[in-house]
């Protein structure tokens, strides 16, 4: 059951290394730039507003329907006709996901606590071959016109994967013991869930239209305002409104000082933004150093150092772990591995050095998978297992919520960096190669379409080609350099996170369905001889 579970929350992932590059292949690549951001955005909102609810309701009802909207989703994304209906499907697959991935966490539930990190990797594990595979299959199927596949074949094996859930999968319906109509009256929807809901959707398209307009343009500048101000709303609610079933217990924040559950969720959202700069700086460089758009074959292959770093990554984390102990450090040391090596891949622009990149590019993606899936361990056993559920909410919703702030500040980062050099440096190379100046204004006007390279001369075609790739090099070094600050703050964070050592014990999770209300909230029942259908 739990390489079931494992698979349907891979294949939700599979939309995320295809989608963007389908999308901006299909259809102009501006209308494709909501793809990415939806899936992490329902994942935010969907993992936080969830979390209490499996608890109190039981998970199958959310695992198992998330993976019906999973494959409704991909339907209507190999069926559409235009990224207008590819961003219905995303929307669509995007909420079943956000229900598939507490699979996160309820895979580890059902292992002794010693096992969790290894729980952690196994219910994740498939997303791995989403991120070796995905970028590789997605440049075959468009070169072959054969796109809407991506789309087909995951819908075909996520159905398999709900059917076999629907039918096997049989975890207790109550986990803390509450009947439905007290769950269903107490439960935090009105105020916790809608204005969280709301600030979290609202700060987020602000985000994505700072990639998109000015900065000072009235959608952005009220999308952030609106959103941010709900969320502050929520916060307040959560710590002075004292909802009986809150979504966010403000109570786990406080457990050792933060360091029980705070800090590994801080390490959480760092750890992902840290990752997300190392996802835009090496595929940029892959298209711009490296290959052309004929050689997309070895374009694949230079992709797979992100792949194969993240699965050996878990592999290594899964086999030294218990034997290396000393949790907390390890997750210090790979967080700074991980950020030392993603700053040095951007930051030396090296597009003569392709196998030193390789190697970093490599290392960066071990060092990430080590840390990402034991901060996620960490933070899961922080607080009292009964609420596991919420839990795994938290550790979703910063997942997700920081590739949401590092989508939109690294791609404003690239792009303004990328508009900047070129405006003030292709004039003076244009001129220099003999461009007479009031042929510049056309030239800025052609730089990037397809009448460029046709419009004039070889030897001002070749200078503008040179201070492309050099603003290339410029912004990503400057991407780069942006990603140490949110790197240096989850080093910081995995250093103050509480050693989880006296935890990692035999005992094993298990919520037996008519658990007494009156079970204590600071422990967590080990149930001797017990058996639990999954």
């Amino acid at each position: 059951m739990s390489k079931l579970m494992s698979m349907s929350n891979g294949l939700c992932f599979w939309v995320i290394p295809i989608g963007a590059n389908i999308g901006a292949s299909v259809s102009d690549a501006s209308k494709a730039a909501w793809l990415l951001p939806t899936w992490n955005l329902c994942a935010v909102v969907g993992f936080l507003a969830l979390g209490t609810q499996t608890d109190l309701f039981g998970r199958k009802v959310f695992i198992v329907g998330g993976s019906l909207l999973v494959t409704v989703g991909y339907v209507v994304m190999a069926s559409t006709p235009n990224v207008g209906g590819l961003q219905a499907g995303m929307v669509v697959l995007s909420v079943g996901a956000a229900c598939v991935q507490f699979a996160n966490f309820t895979v580890g539930e059902l292992l002794p606590n010693k096992w969790r990190h290894i729980g952690v990797v196994m219910s994740d594990y498939p997303t791995t071959f989403a991120t070796l595979l995905g970028p590789v299959a997605a440049r075959v199927s468009l070169a072959n016109g054969t796109w809407r596949w991506m789309f087909g074949v995951p819908a075909i094996l996520e159905f398999l994967c709900f059917a076999g859930l629907a039918v096997w999968y049989h975890p207790p319906r109550h986990p803390r013991g509450v009947d439905l109509r007290q769950g269903l009256r107490d439960m935090d929807y009105t105020a916790g869930i809608v204005l969280f809901s709301l600030g979290v959707v609202l700060s987020s398209m602000g985000l994505v239209y700072v990639g998109l307009l000015p900065s000072s343009d009235p959608h952005v500048i009220a999308f952030l305002t609106i959103g941010f101000s709900l969320v502050i709303l929520f916060a307040l609610w959560e710590t002075f409104g004292n909802p009986r079933y809150a979504i966010a217990p403000p109570r786990l924040f406080k457990l050792a000082k933060g360091r029980a559950v705070t800090f590994p969720l801080v390490a959480c959202a760092m750890i992902n933004m840290t990752y997300f700069s190392c996802s835009i700086i090496w595929p940029t460089m892959i298209s711009v150093y490296y290959t052309k758009p004929e050689d997309w074959r070895y374009a694949n292959v230079l992709s797979l150092s992100q792949g194969l770093g993240i699965g050996f990554g878990a592999i290594l984390l899964s086999i030294l772990g218990r034997r290396i102990k000393h949790w907390n450090w390890q997750l210090t040391i790979a967080t700074t591995i991980m950020v030392a090596f993603g700053a040095i891949t951007g930051g030396l622009g090296a597009h003569r050095r392709k196998a030193t990149m390789v190697a970093f590019t490599c290392v960066t993606n071990i060092a990430y998978a080590w840390a990402i899936y034991l901060a996620v361990a960490v933070a899961q056993l922080g607080g009292p297992q009964h609420e596991l559920g919420v839990l795994g909410g938290l550790t979703g919703a910063f997942r997700a919520g920081g590739g949401v702030i590092a989508s939109s500040v690294y791609g404003s980062i690239l792009s303004t960096g990328l508009k900047s050099y070129q405006r003030n440096n292709i004039p003076e190379a244009a001129r220099a190669a003999g461009l007479p100046n009031s042929q510049i204004p056309r030239l800025l006007s052609t730089v990037g379409t397809a009448d460029f390279s046709s419009s004039f001369s070889n030897a001002v075609v070749a200078a503008v080609e040179s201070v492309i790739v050099s603003s290339y090099t410029f912004s990503l070094r400057l991407l780069a350099f942006s990603s140490i600050g949110f790197g240096v703050v989850g080093i910081i964070a995995c250093a103050l996170t509480l050693d989880i050592n006296q935890k990692m014990n035999d005992r094993i999770e298990v919520r037996m369905e008519k658990e007494p209300k009156d079970h204590p909230q600071n422990s967590s029942k080990q149930i001797e001889g017990a058996s639990t259908t999954v």
